[in-house]
């Protein structure tokens, strides 16, 4: 059975001042895994979903829709206008991980899970998370890997609760702690060596009411990494291993070729 002591941890990379820079910075020698996830089909349970007040409407029970149709816009501190919406919202490429014009908030409380599947068999080694800050940050992140039936709030509660063991929690960062830019938190790679789905549970946001995301990223690498069309050779059996060796010929230099 593998070990997982060996593997890093927060706190082991905290106390490393060069791995400290990368876990703030994001960068990693890894690939970005992006390209790999299935973004139209990323999906969420309790997104605030912006409609107009209605009488009929309940604030006493979370959102069932995993998927938010509208937006609503809010003012930012630097002048801009900023949309909440739907899940994939925060899978956002590298070069727009600071982008703060779109990201997803809670809805009735401030729990809120993703579920991020990819398009093939996946190694992920590290999470790539920006929470909002100050009374949207959330504390705690509990990671599920390949929950193929979904992750409910029941399963994301802690063990002693009667919920499901996550393949890993992390103590997220709070917001006071640095300038909250892209964290990036390892994971234990023994355990997620052969991921098809992340479903990811945030919560306990420093207010206690709203967690706010704006980008959701892992690095690893594929399972089984797809060849470039420009490097495959395909050789015709004709020109094979089994193709007559009347039909190669010889080319040769004259014995007698003098050289000038």
């Amino acid at each position: 059975m593998p070990s997982c002591e060996d593997d890093l941890t927060l706190t082991d990379l905290l106390a490393s001042s060069s791995a400290s820079s990368r876990l703030t910075s994001g960068s990693s020698a890894t690939t970005n895994l992006y390209a790999q996830i299935d973004r139209d089909q990323v999906s969420g349970l309790n997104i605030d979903e912006p409609r107009a007040p209605s009488s009929s409407s309940s604030s006493s029970s979370r959102p069932s829709a995993s998927i938010s149709t509208s937006s609503s816009s809010t003012p930012l501190s630097n002048g801009g206008e900023g949309r909440a919406g739907e899940a994939k919202v925060v899978i956002k490429t590298w070069e727009e991980r600071d982008d703060e014009f779109s990201w997803v908030d809670s809805g009735v409380d401030d729990e809120l899970i993703l579920t991020i599947p990819f398009i093939q068999n996946v190694r992920v080694r590290s999470i790539l998370v920006k929470t909002g800050r100050g009374e949207y940050c959330p504390s705690v992140l509990r990671i599920y890997a390949n929950r193929a039936a979904g992750l409910t709030f029941p399963d994301s509660l802690p063990v002693s609760a009667g919920g499901l063991k996550p393949s890993q929690e992390i103590a997220l960062l709070s917001s006071s702690s640095s300038t909250l830019g892209v964290t990036e938190y390892p994971l234990k790679v023994s355990v997620f060596t052969d991921v098809v789905s992340l479903s990811l549970y945030f919560g306990a946001s420093e207010g206690g009411e709203k967690t706010r995301i704006y980008f959701v990223g892992c690095n690893g690498d594929p399972r089984n990494p797809s060849k470039s069309h420009d490097s495959e050779m395909t050789i015709p059996a004709a020109q094979g291993a089994d193709a007559p060796i009347d039909s190669l010929r010889e080319t040769a230099t004259p014995r007698n070729s003098t050289i000038r």
